[in-house]
Order: C-alpha cells, then sequence, then structure tokens
C-alpha cells in the first residue's frame, strides 16, 4: 500500500516511468494487477483503511498515465482499464469511487482520442450508467447515497458539463445522468437535489463566468426555479454539499423548502448583465417567457387560487424568478413581457403575489420607462379596472414618478395622462385604493401645476385651475393630512435593488404553507386608514353598541351547558365517552345520521365556497366536525391533502363530510338547495340583517359564508333567504371569516 501511494504521488509530481512506452504499459499493467490481501490478526478497521487507501492509490496513478495519452499504442491499455473499471464498481470503497470513476473517463478519452464525439459520448454514458446501477445495489441507503454523491462530484465537474459532446447532443450522457439524478431526488431527497443542483450552478457558470454551459440545461433550470422541497424531518435531509463554490451557496436565513430553487437563483444573479447574445436569446430570455406563459395566464373560471397550492406555489416562486431575470429584459423582448406584464395585473390574486409583480413592474420600467410607463397611463384611464389592478398601477407610477427611483425616470411620465386615470378613484367605494389615489394626486400635481402661494382664488379660472383646487383640498383636509403624515415614504417602501436579489427574495419571512409573505403596501394602506380612522374619532364612545349589548340578553331556549334537547351533545369532551366505541354496532342508516362521536349531525351545510385561504377553511373543517354540522362545502377538494390544512384542522378533514362545489357553480347549488328545502342564511350586513341574537334557527339550513373582508357579492345574496349579523362593540367593522362562522355554527 505504502509503494502504490508514493508512486501515485511521484505520478502526481510530474514522475515518468522509464522506458517510454513500454515503460508506460507495464507500469499501467502492474497497477491493474494490484489487489488487496487481507493480513492476518489485523483489526478490521485496520483492513478497511489499507483497503480504499490502496484502491485510491491504484485508480489515481492510472488515471494519471492515461491523462493526455492517445494513439493506437495506448488504446490496448485503456480499453483494459476501463473493463477492470466496469468489474470493480460493486465491490470499490466508496472513498476510492471518484477515483475509479475519473480513471475510467480518462480511459475513454484515451480510447477515442476527442475526435470522435459520439464515441466518446457513449463510453462516458456505459461508465456513468454501469457506475448507476452498482450503486443502486447497494443495500444501506447511506451507503448508496455516498456513491451517488461520489458520481455527481465528478460527473457534474465544470469540464464535464462544458463539454458540447456530452451535454447538447439528443442523448447528451452527463446531461441524461443530471436527470437521472435528479429524478431519483424527487422531493423525499433533498439532500441528493441539493448536491446536484450545487455542483452544477458552479459548472453552469462557465470558465468564463457567462453562463454558456447553462444554455444546454435551460428547461431543467426553468423547473428548478418552481422547485419545492417535501417537508422532512431533520434525518432525512442533508446539507448542501460545502465544496460548492461562491454559486453553489444560497444566503443565510434560506427557508429549508428553498435551498434547492436558491442555488438556482444565486447562479442567475452570478451572471454579469452583459452576457453573450446567445445566452441571452437561448437561456435567460426563453426562461423568462416560458414563465411568464404559466405565472401571467388567467386562472381558469370560477377556479379559486388557494395559498398552500400547487399553481399558488408556482405563481409567488415564479414571479420572484422574474425580479431576478429583469435585469435582462431587452427591447427585443420587451413588447412580449410587458404583455404578459399587464395581463398578470389586471387579475385578482393574492397580495402576496402582487408584491412581487409590482417589484417587477418597478424594476422593468426604471429599465424601459418611456414603453412602459406610457402602458400604465394607457391602462389607468380604462373605466372597466378592478381595484387591485388600479392600486398596482399606481403603486408602480408613483414609485417611477414621485418615489424613491422619480429622478431617473424624470421626463419620461405623461404626468396629465396618469393624473387623468388617477383622479377618477379619489371617489372609490374601496378606502385603500381611494387612499392610494390621494397620495398620487397630491404629489403628482405639483409636477405640472404651481400650487404655492397658498389657497387658490374662489374666481380661480386660470390654466390647471381645477388642478390647484384639487390639490388645496386634499393638502388642507385633515383625515387626509393624517394618511399622508403616516405615509409620507408611501412610494418609497419598495427598495426593488434589495428585493431582486437572492439575499431579498429568499430572507422574506414564510407564510403557514411554506411560502413567501412579504407585506403588500395594499395591506399598508389598509392598517393606516385605520388607524386615521381611530385617530379622527378619539374620545367618540359608540353608545348605541353599549346599550345594545345591554338590552340583548339569552334568548328562550338558548342551550347552556346540559345536553340540547334530541339528545345531542352540544359540546366535545376531550376524553371519548366510552359509549362511542360503540358506533360499528349501529345500523348503517342511522350511522349516517351521526357525526364520529356518536352525537347527532345538525342539518347544517356550511357552505365555503367563496373562501380562498387554506388556514380559514382548515379552521371551518375543525369547528364544522366539533357542532357536528352535517358537512362542509369548499371551492376544492384538493385542499384537503395539503400540508398546511391537515395540521390546522388535527385531522377534522377525516371525520367531517366535505363536498366541492366550484365558485362558478354556487348560484346553482344555492337554488338546487332551497328546492331541497333549505333554508339559505348568508351571514353578512345588510338593510334587512337578524342580530344573531334574535335569530331562530330552524329545519334543515345552509350557512353561506363571504369572502374575506369583502363579504357575499350580491349576485348571490338573490339566492339567500335571510341575512345574519354579529353584534360588535369594537371599531374594527369584521371579524375573520373563520370565527364568524364558528359563531353562527354554535
Amino acid at each position: 500500500v505504502g509503494h502504490a501511494v508514493a508512486l501515485w504521488a511521484a505520478l502526481e509530481c510530474g514522475a515518468v516511468p522509464p522506458g517510454e512506452r513500454a515503460g508506460w504499459d507495464a507500469a499501467c499493467r502492474s497497477l491493474l494487477a494490484l489487489s488487496h490481501a487481507p493480513t492476518a490478526g489485523a483489526a478490521p478497521a485496520g483492513e478497511q483503511s489499507a483497503r480504499s487507501l490502496l484502491q485510491a492509490a491504484k485508480w489515481g496513478a492510472l488515471r494519471t498515465l492515461l491523462q493526455g495519452r492517445t494513439g493506437d499504442d495506448a488504446q490496448p491499455v485503456a480499453e483494459l482499464v476501463c473493463a477492470a473499471a466496469r468489474d470493480a464498481v460493486a465491490q470499490t470503497p466508496e472513498d476510492a469511487l471518484l477515483h475509479l470513476l475519473d480513471c475510467a473517463l480518462a480511459a475513454a478519452a484515451t480510447i477515442f482520442g476527442g475526435e470522435d464525439a459520439a464515441a466518446r459520448a457513449a463510453q462516458v454514458r456505459e461508465v456513468l450508467g454501469t457506475l448507476w446501477a452498482a450503486a443502486g445495489d447497494v443495500p444501506r441507503q447511506a451507503d448508496r447515497l455516498k456513491r451517488v454523491d461520489a458520481m455527481c462530484a465528478l460527473a457534474f465537474r465544470p469540464d464535464m458539463v462544458a463539454e458540447p459532446g456530452l451535454n447538447y447532443a439528443e442523448e447528451a450522457p452527463v446531461r441524461e445522468f443530471y436527470r437521472t439524478v435528479m429524478d431519483y431526488a424527487g422531493a423525499k431527497r433533498p439532500g441528493v437535489a441539493r448536491g446536484a443542483v450545487a455542483r452544477m450552478a458552479v459548472s453552469w457558470l462557465g470558465a468564463d463566468g457567462v453562463g454558456r454551459p447553462a444554455v444546454a440545461y435551460r428547461e431543467e433550470i426553468r423547473r428548478l426555479l418552481l422547485f419545492k422541497e417535501m417537508k422532512l424531518g431533520p434525518a432525512s435531509t442533508a446539507s448542501v454539499a460545502e465544496d460548492g463554490g461562491e454559486a453553489g451557496s444560497v444566503p443565510e436565513g434560506t427557508d429549508a423548502l428553498s435551498i434547492v430553487r436558491g442555488l438556482v437563483l444565486v447562479f442567475i444573479s452570478k451572471l454579469p448583465t452583459d452576457v453573450p447574445d446567445e445566452v441571452r436569446r437561448e437561456l435567460l430570455h426563453w426562461i423568462a417567457l416560458d414563465l411568464l406563459k404559466t405565472i401571467a395566464k388567467r386562472p381558469a373560471p370560477g377556479c379559486m387560487l388557494m395559498t398552500g397550492s400547487t399553481e399558488y406555489c408556482d405563481r409567488i416562486r415564479g414571479w420572484q424568478a422574474m425580479c431576478l431575470l429583469v435585469r435582462f429584459v431587452t427591447d427585443d423582448v420587451l413588447e412580449e413581457v410587458c404583455g404578459h406584464y399587464f395581463e398578470a395585473v389586471s387579475h385578482n390574486i393574492h397580495g402576496q403575489i402582487r408584491y412581487f409583480i409590482e417589484v417587477f413592474g418597478v424594476q422593468l420600467a426604471r429599465r424601459h420607462p418611456r414603453a412602459v410607463l406610457a402602458k400604465i397611463t394607457s391602462e389607468l384611464r380604462r373605466p372597466d379596472l378592478s381595484t387591485q389592478h388600479v392600486c398596482t398601477l399606481m403603486i408602480v407610477a408613483g414609485n417611477l414618478t414621485v418615489g424613491r427611483y422619480a429622478a431617473e425616470t424624470a421626463g419620461a411620465a405623461n404626468v396629465h395622462g396618469l393624473l387623468a386615470g388617477a383622479v377618477p378613484w379619489l371617489s372609490s367605494t374601496q378606502g385603500f385604493s381611494r387612499g392610494i389615489a390621494q397620495l398620487v394626486v397630491h404629489a403628482m400635481v405639483p409636477l405640472v401645476a404651481d400650487v404655492g402661494g397658498g389657497p387658490p382664488a374662489e374666481d380661480d379660472d386660470g390654466d390647471g385651475w381645477y388642478l390647484r383646487n384639487l390639490w388645496s383640498f386634499l393638502d388642507r383636509h385633515p383625515e387626509m393630512k393624517r394618511l399622508r403624515k403616516k405615509q409620507t415614504k408611501f412610494f418609497h417602501n419598495y427598495d426593488v435593488d434589495v428585493a431582486c436579489t437572492p439575499e431579498g427574495l429568499l430572507s422574506i419571512p414564510v407564510d403557514e404553507g411554506d411560502e413567501a409573505c412579504p407585506i403588500h403596501l395594499v395591506e399598508v394602506m389598509k392598517r393606516c386608514l385605520e388607524e386615521v380612522y381611530v385617530e379622527a374619532h378619539e374620545g367618540e364612545v359608540p353608545h348605541w353598541k353599549q346599550a345594545e349589548a345591554s338590552v340583548v340578553g339569552t334568548p328562550d331556549g338558548a342551550p347552556g351547558t346540559d345536553d340540547a334537547p334530541g339528545g345531542r351533545t352540544n359540546f366535545q369532551r376531550k376524553i371519548l365517552p366510552l359509549d362511542a366505541l360503540g358506533l360499528a354496532l349501529d345500523r348503517h342508516g342511522d350511522a349516517r345520521g351521526r357525526n364520529a362521536a356518536g352525537g347527532r349531525r345538525a342539518d347544517l351545510v356550511v357552505c365555503a365556497s367563496l373562501i380562498d385561504k387554506v388556514p380559514n377553511l382548515a379552521g371551518l373543517a375543525r369547528t364544522a366536525e366539533i357542532f357536528a354540522a352535517d358537512c362542509l362545502v369548499v371551492p376544492d377538494l384538493a385542499v384537503k391533502k395539503l400540508d398546511n390544512f391537515k395540521s390546522i384542522s388535527v385531522g377534522a378533514g377525516d371525520w367531517v363530510d366535505i363536498k366541492e362545489v366550484r365558485e362558478k357553480d354556487l348560484l346553482g347549488w344555492l337554488r338546487k338547495k332551497r328546492a331541497e328545502g333549505y333554508c339559505v342564511v348568508g351571514i353578512e350586513q345588510t338593510s334587512s340583517s337578524t342580530c344573531i341574537t334574535e335569530m331562530v334557527f330552524g329545519g334543515k339550513t345552509v350557512l353561506l359564508l363571504g369572502r374575506e373582508k369583502e363579504g357575499i357579492p350580491v349576485e348571490y345574496l338573490q339566492a339567500v333567504d335571510r341575512c345574519v349579523e354579529i353584534p360588535q362593540m369594537g371599531i374594527i367593522r369584521s371579524l375573520n371569516v373563520h370565527v364568524s362562522g364558528a359563531i353562527t355554527m354554535w
């Protein structure tokens, strides 16, 4: 063993076997003949170390001898080395496996001399395939994973990934091997995926750091940008390879389920903005446009995008990726990118996703101010915009004309056109859109009209008189002054230079579905308006609410803590009564009318088809099971499979009957239930709603819950028999929809 190691060291230091060709041939054959013979009485650990060291020295020395050797005289020995390496795969210790694979690839290069690319690719494919098959025969999973990691370390080296014949061809062996490894990793072996992608992220940059090798992997990179690892226990995960290099590491604090994706984001961030045209067109533009086709398309009619669902995760991760790719958007793809972007802006989607859409929009407009601001100006003047749509347009325009980036885009915006679009929204029925419009208009008017010198005269009819009067009103109104005081930096909140980096994207706290949960500016505005309202009405006690509380008593017949009439249990004990164990003896017909605890089901159907947040649906499932509701109706049955639903509902989905009614089918379903004798009761404040303390529920009931913050849309109120409202004693005007549902179910 000592002599073998010394020979390997000498060869690595430049030593050459004596005798030219004959000496080289003899040295190779002598090394091939080396094998380890057990020493009698030696300790097992010492034997294993000696065997590993001998194998490492043997294959390492052979690789050094074969390196750069070509020609017919070297071919017989190289073929012998290839054959011996294939035969030795299964018996070679993990510590020496990397050297064996490296030697086999060097032998393949000697045989084909780099001239026959197809033959070399076939040889590499055979070597990798044989090694992979041998790894599958290893019984212990830990040992198998070590072999896989060793194969990745060699197969995904920069020189291997940069070789066109091994990566670009139709059956490129290195790319095929990468796909094999990632298929094996799936979502349940994050350690394998992290190790493979960490090495590839370095190799994709290439020797010159401009990303040429990555072009062959553009489909794989696009998929990785949306990749989400499965949540597993600590024992099931492994850390990213430590030797990955700068591009093979992720920012500190990255969520555990975003490490693989984070490695790819870091790779993109390392690419220079002035990449070669081939890389820009074939890699970056292709990925960006292909992503936009997925994340900017309109959701199916009646389909609600639920937090934690696959589509939700794809969209939020896709827009995060676009925040990094935006710096590569050039004039030749700008029109197509803008088309997708403004389509996405028009959708009613979650604020978390919209945050990244707006960050992307601000960054895109900074790079192409005239084109993007002209499109925003045109969009703002449309009369059919939703409040979400117009808020995003005003937020992006405000950042560029009066906010953090105004100096960069000075002169690029048609301020009169933007004002023409924003002014009508000063009378919006939605407070948050009205508040944003006030900030936009108050900041923009001084750009086009002289507002100095105090309030305008009553007979002011000069040019811009309406703008001066409008600005003066906004400037002097007490509540608007409070709003501006609290939001002096509203259009400076988005630091897109930080947000469009891996550190910025991956440092955002995650929600219960392990997705980024940034604070959207609309939420900032809503909170601010609540504070302004409270400040404006400080000292005003809502006496009528207190009076109502004092005169409203407990209605006759309300259930107390005793059993309700009919033998139905009105609460669920933590310890089930012994008689619940006899459920299996009940007749089938009777069992259908009972819940899992053995109590009679209420003639109550809880309809949550208008609710899209998984935590609320999970909470309702738990409450419906506890209060023995007949069934819960949700917009998509797939929610039952989501991890956060199972966690929050504590398994209630297995005990309560859950049915699916999509929003597009809801009106017809409500009419059908009425025809079946159900009374449809909506939780909504209307001019004819009944206080819940005075409501008498009787017979079969459908309880219709509205959207969070918005309530029940008008088109569904026509199918409601009665509306019920919950008396409140505070300033905030609405309860969480799950809380409202729980109170009403009780």
